[in-house]
């Protein structure tokens, strides 16, 4: 089962993760959760009530599953494997893929925006149209060393505004 502790940096100490994990503390009347994918690698800074899915409940390639309860907004982390490419290779070919997918299928994806990429990140964004209306979905295809992983966050009938604070603190260890 995902824990939930408080945090106390007097006990800060390299640990070994196992499973997805969310640490809660709260500043200024705000709860702030640490979401921590299952590799270690990955961790999300959100505020929200997020619930983490238990780990033996995620399929691979997904490292974390973490749910809103206040507005059903949903969090993911996939680990991709090694990178098999130069990362600004790596990088333009998924921006080349991410706006196909809009152009073979208006019907279902519009609204695709990708960002410049970094040495180790890339942003980008799209809405899935069905007919229970649609939702955004905003990634960040992340290097860490020569590992790949994909942060997301979606919800159905949410704006990208009320995504993008998800994505605001995500941190690479390692």
């Amino acid at each position: 089962n995902a824990t939930t502790a408080v945090e106390n940096p007097a006990e800060t100490q390299p640990e070994t993760i196992a499973e997805p994990v969310a640490e809660q503390k709260t500043i200024d009347n705000n709860a702030i959760q640490t979401l921590t994918d299952s590799t270690g690698r990955i961790s999300i800074a959100v505020s929200g009530a997020f619930t983490v899915r238990p780990d033996e409940e995620n399929t691979l390639p997904t490292t974390l599953f973490a749910q809103n309860q206040e507005n059903n907004a949903v969090l993911t982390v996939s680990s991709l494997g090694k990178l098999q490419s130069k990362p600004d290779e790596y990088f333009k070919k998924l921006s080349e893929v991410v706006k196909q997918q809009e152009t073979d299928n208006p019907q279902q994806f519009s609204k695709t925006k990708v960002g410049i990429a970094t040495n180790n990140r890339m942003n980008y964004r799209f809405v899935q149209n069905s007919e229970n209306g649609e939702t955004a979905e905003m990634c960040m295809a992340i290097i860490a060393g020569d590992d790949l992983y994909s942060v997301c966050a979606n919800g159905e009938n949410l704006s990208f505004d009320a995504l993008n604070p998800y994505l605001q603190d995500v941190r690479i260890a390692g």
